[in-house]
């Protein structure tokens, strides 16, 4: 259907999101055309691209030099890739590392910051702090920034979403306005593959 609609449309006027880098290189390598990525990325080259990701391993030494002695407890060990739910992560662990997990999965919920826990609104002031002071964003904040957008970037005719099933509700609400504005969208999904609940997926 993809590659029908690249042919029917033409290359810019498709555009096929996924949720992992895995399945937008499967969407890649079967030659459908149109333009491909995960909505991370997408997101991201639409906006101030090129900025320093805080949840990055660059981003992370850059928020533990920031902190200082004072607030060494917030250091961060490394953790997940977000782009990539299924990355290897430090079984170990920091109480930084705990903090930044549950402010992720509050956005990511859609959470009021009235409803977060004490601790986590403590962390979330300090990095957004670090966010303005480094001129950087996070991994979740690209996606928030797709609810600013009234279309998907490049105002796309036919939009694509592939492992809707396991977005979370930050990330169907941003598809759901995309679609809202494209002429054709296609979900794909299959919910026997739900397998990240964890991360906010319905």
């Amino acid at each position: 259907q993809l590659r029908r609609a690249v042919e029917a449309r033409g290359p810019d006027s498709v555009l096929g999101i996924s949720l992992t880098k895995a399945a937008a290189a499967e969407l890649a390598g079967r030659d459908t055309g149109g333009r491909l990525g995960t909505l991370h990325s997408v997101c991201y080259r639409a906006t101030d691209a090129r900025r320093l990701v805080l949840d990055s391993p660059k981003g992370l030494k850059a928020w533990n030099d920031w902190l200082g002695d004072d607030r060494a407890g917030w250091r961060l060990s490394g953790g997940t890739d977000p782009d990539d739910p299924l990355s290897e992560r430090d079984a170990k662990g920091t109480v930084g590392d705990g903090l930044l997990e549950k402010l992720s999965l509050l956005r990511h919920k859609l959470i009021p910051h009235d409803l977060w826990p004490d601790s986590v609104r403590e962390f979330a002031r300090a990095w957004a702090d670090a966010a303005a002071e480094l001129e950087a964003v996070d991994f979740t904040s690209m996606v928030e920034s797709g609810l600013d957008m009234p279309c998907a970037p490049g105002n796309p005719s036919a939009l694509f979403v592939d492992e809707y099933q396991d977005m979370s509700q930050l990330e169907g609400e941003v598809v759901r306005r995309w679609a809202a504005a494209a002429d054709t969208t296609v979900l794909l999904a299959d919910p026997d593959q739900a397998i990240f609940f964890f991360r906010g997926g319905y």
